[in-house]
C-alpha cells in the first residue's frame, strides 16, 4: 500500500512515461472521483479513475511494434493488474482489417475507510436461537457491532494509440485501416 512520503503507483508510471519522451507523448490525463458517502455498500471501492492518453511520436499501424511499445511503458518492479493487447483482425490482406488497441490499467490503494453498524434484535426468544445460527452472533443482550475495512482504490489506465487523429476520437478502440492507412 502507497504511504504518505512514497511515491505512488500514478507517480511512477507518469515519470516512466515521461523518461519514454522520444517515442511516446502524453496527450491528455483525465482524473474522474466518486465521492464517499455513508452507503458504503461495496467492497475495494474504486474511488478515483485515472485515464491517461499516449501516442507514438512516429505514427504506425504494425500491431507488433506498438505492441513492443506498449510492454516498454510498464514500469520496473509494478504489474499491470490487466493488458489489452494491440492486434489486427479481420485481416484480409496485410495493412488491411481491424487494428485493436492496447491498454495498461494499474490500481493502488490510495487509503482505507472504516464503518460499524450496530445490529440490535429486540425479540428476547429470538436471541438464543439467532446466536446458535450467526457465525459471528450477537451477545446476550442481542447486539452486535459489526466493522468492517474498505479499501480506497485508484484505477490507472494508460492508452496507446498510434497517432494523433486516433487519440483525439474519445472512446475508440479499434482503427480500420486498409492498405496500412486509416479509413
Amino acid at each position: 500500500m502507497h504511504r504518505i512520503g512514497n511515491p505512488s503507483k500514478l507517480q511512477i508510471v507518469e515519470a516512466h512515461l515521461s523518461s519514454l519522451g522520444r517515442e511516446i507523448k502524453v496527450v491528455d490525463r483525465k482524473t474522474g472521483t466518486r465521492e464517499i458517502d455513508d452507503d458504503l455498500r461495496t467492497y475495494d471501492m474504486i474511488m478515483e479513475r485515472v485515464t491517461i492518453k499516449v501516442l507514438r511520436r512516429e505514427p504506425t499501424y504494425d500491431a507488433k511494434i506498438l505492441q513492443e511499445l506498449l510492454e516498454r511503458m510498464v514500469p520496473d518492479g509494478i504489474s499491470p493488474y490487466k493488458v489489452e493487447n494491440f492486434f489486427m483482425h479481420d485481416e484480409y490482406r496485410p495493412g488491411s482489417g481491424v487494428l485493436a488497441l492496447g491498454k495498461l490499467h494499474f490500481e493502488e490503494t490510495m487509503g482505507s475507510v472504516q464503518t460499524a453498524r450496530t445490529v440490535s434484535i429486540y425479540d428476547s426468544m429470538a436471541i438464543p436461537r439467532l446466536r446458535h445460527t450467526m457465525a459471528d452472533p450477537p451477545d446476550e443482550e442481542g447486539s452486535k457491532v459489526m466493522v468492517r475495512d474498505d479499501e480506497l482504490k485508484r484505477e490507472i489506465t494508460v492508452r496507446l494509440y498510434p497517432d494523433a487523429i486516433s487519440a483525439g476520437h474519445i472512446g475508440d478502440n479499434i482503427i480500420c485501416l486498409k492498405d496500412g492507412k486509416r479509413l
